[in-house]
């Protein structure tokens, strides 16, 4: 993981100390919102509102307002990738797995406490 975004996973290195891990969207993208760098956000920020599509990157590039051949932006795109907020597939990003997996526990039948199986 980048050390600038260690913070989202326990660390300090942002200087905070995050909140418990995410259990909805809505918290896991207002918790890296508050982690990320505005550029970064932005890029993100726009993957997030077109998911599930796809999109390349020079029409996320464009969509974001960068400059596709600029360094930041690649450099973003980078940061995103090793956090694994973006996924690149065939040449097409995407919003990558932490928002799959937020969606997908926030879609879970609430069970209560029930111990496993065996256990």
């Amino acid at each position: 993981m980048d050390p600038q975004l260690r913070a989202a996973a326990g660390g300090t290195r942002l200087g905070r100390t995050p909140p418990p891990t995410p259990l909805t969207p809505a918290a896991a993208v207002a918790l890296w919102h508050q982690v990320l760098d505005p550029g970064p956000w932005r890029v993100l920020n726009t993957l997030i509102g077109i998911y599930p599509a796809t999109v390349t990157q020079d029409e996320l590039a464009d969509h974001a307002g960068f400059s596709r051949t600029s360094g930041t932006f690649g450099g973003y795109i980078s940061l995103l990738r090793k956090n694994g907020l973006v996924q690149i597939q065939q040449g097409r990003l995407q919003a990558g797995a932490l928002l799959r997996l937020a969606e997908a526990v926030a879609a879970r039948p609430q069970t209560g406490d029930r111990a496993l199986p065996g256990a």
